[in-house]
């Protein structure tokens, strides 16, 4: 089987997502998940509806104002309850300190499709 010139080698099973209505997929853009989350990936996620039940060292789509971005959320201790640190896996990254307040959503990152091409 073919598919705009290219070879069909495998099937994805996503047997996982059937009837998940509260699962959505985008595509990841940019490398500063990177190599956990790559520019290309597609990623399901799912809202989070509390702020304060965050997992910190999960990823997260956080939307802002001015911005959507995949990030790991951790704790920031001079203030927890108020702030917390968007962290990219890529060290060219810095940190970046916001306050959850400027959180206008939250997602969480539930499964990463990576798609690699070997040459």
């Amino acid at each position: 089987m073919t598919t705009n010139q290219y070879p069909t080698i495998s099937f994805l099973a996503m047997q996982d997502l059937q009837n998940r209505k509260d699962l959505f997929v985008i595509r990841a853009n940019g490398d500063s998940m990177s190599p956990k989350i790559n520019d290309g990936d597609k990623v399901t996620i799912r809202k989070v509806e509390d702020l304060d039940c965050i997992y910190y060292g999960q990823n997260y789509l956080v939307v802002t104002k001015n911005y959507k971005m995949i990030k790991q959320i951790r704790r920031y201790t001079p203030d927890e309850d108020n702030y917390v640190i968007l962290h990219s896996i890529n060290p060219n990254y810095d940190d970046m300190v916001i306050s959850k307040s400027n959180i206008l959503g939250l997602y969480v990152i539930q499964h990463v499709i990576s798609f690699k091409q070997q040459f």
